[in-house]
């Protein structure tokens, strides 16, 4: 039934079109944010190229960098990972009006909050 898995969407979740998407800073690596809410990030990472399986078992620490440099701190743990993207689930999130203001900036650059891969 369409709404009963009410975990997967509490919050509303920003998309980035490939140009301003904001870093994540993980360890030592750098990687595009394909979207992210309070609660939760997904972003590119070559999950080919490393042993994923490893950092599935810590509690991960990273800084996301935004378009106008804005930084926030972020703690989680990878709760998915898909061909070339992983699914971090935070524990320490980003701050609602970080958000709020991302969805702003996005409405000024492209006119609408719609999913950059809708037409």
């Amino acid at each position: 039934m369409p709404g009963s898995d009410k975990t997967s969407r509490n919050y509303f979740r920003v998309e980035y079109p490939a140009d301003v998407r904001p870093v994540i800073r993980i360890k030592d690596g750098s990687y595009r944010v394909i979207n992210l809410c309070e609660g939760g990030v997904k972003f590119t990472f070559p999950t080919r190229e490393f042993d994923i399986k490893q950092l599935e078992k810590e509690e991960i620490t990273a800084t996301i960098t935004f378009h106008n440099h804005d930084k926030s701190e972020v703690i989680g743990t990878i709760i998915r990972t898909e061909k070339d993207s992983v699914i971090l689930k935070l524990s320490q999130g980003i701050p609602f009006q970080k958000i709020m203001a991302e969805q702003r900036f996005l409405l000024n650059k492209y006119g609408t909050l719609r999913r950059p891969s809708e037409p």
